[in-house]
């Protein structure tokens, strides 16, 4: 019990931080290499998406000069060294890079001049001029949340027990929904529950079983830290 309810506290928490931050959020997305995601720490192209793909703007992405903050871990910016070739870009607690949409894609600017993210290794990045480097195209995402659903039962019977015989008792109605977020973008539905795991499709009310109580006989029932003996 105590676990169910942190995990409902930590999902009305995360869902709340979202809500307050929907806007300018960002994937970026290349056909070759996949997503830009925050790995630890690292900067890592993923062919999955997850949380650890978006990325907080400091604005909406055009030609105007932005910061990029992983979502994830809010301490670090996607940042490059110079904005030369053969710098490396990495995951920093700095903001000094600023980066725009150019030709459509992801580019840091050095000068009049666009330098796109070049993909060494899985987890090196750089920059580079025009056809040097990989474009990684930006999406901008909006992310919805449901919070966790928890419905009563309805329990039916007897207002009055009986000196003797049997008196049952019926509950129905219960159910339970779990919270979840949808990262939406590009015309696609993207749904993690509270842990982290993604799953496809909405998910519909768990309806919870019509459990039944009966006393007969010349018997009785005790209750003892809620359950009924």
């Amino acid at each position: 019990m105590k676990k169910l309810l942190r995990s409902i506290l930590f999902a009305l928490a995360l869902f709340g931080a979202m809500t307050a931050k929907a806007q300018n959020y960002y994937v970026f997305y290349n056909t070759t290499y996949g997503y830009l995601c925050n790995e630890n720490g690292n900067l890592r192209a993923n062919t999955s998406f997850d949380a650890n793909c978006v990325w907080i703007a400091s604005g909406a992405m055009g030609t105007n000069n932005r910061t990029l903050q992983s979502y994830s871990d809010q301490t670090l910016y996607l940042y490059v060294a110079a904005n030369n070739s053969n710098q490396t870009a990495s995951l920093r607690t700095t903001s000094a890079n600023y980066w725009q949409t150019r030709d459509t894609y992801l580019a840091v600017r050095s000068g009049t001049t666009n330098r796109y993210l070049k993909r060494t290794s899985e987890t090196v990045f750089g920059t580079a001029d025009g056809n040097n480097g990989q474009r990684f195209t930006p999406y901008a995402v909006t992310k919805s949340a449901v919070a966790t659903a928890i419905t009563d039962p309805t329990i039916s019977g007897a207002d009055v027990l009986t000196a003797t015989g049997t008196s049952s008792y019926s509950a129905s109605g219960a159910a339970y929904q779990i919270g979840y977020a949808n990262y939406r973008y590009n015309g696609t539905d993207h749904y993690y529950d509270a842990d982290g795991n993604s799953f496809t499709g909405t998910p519909a009310n768990a309806t919870i079983g019509s459990p039944t109580w009966s006393l007969s006989s010349n018997d009785y029932a005790t209750v003892s830290n809620g359950t009924v003996n």
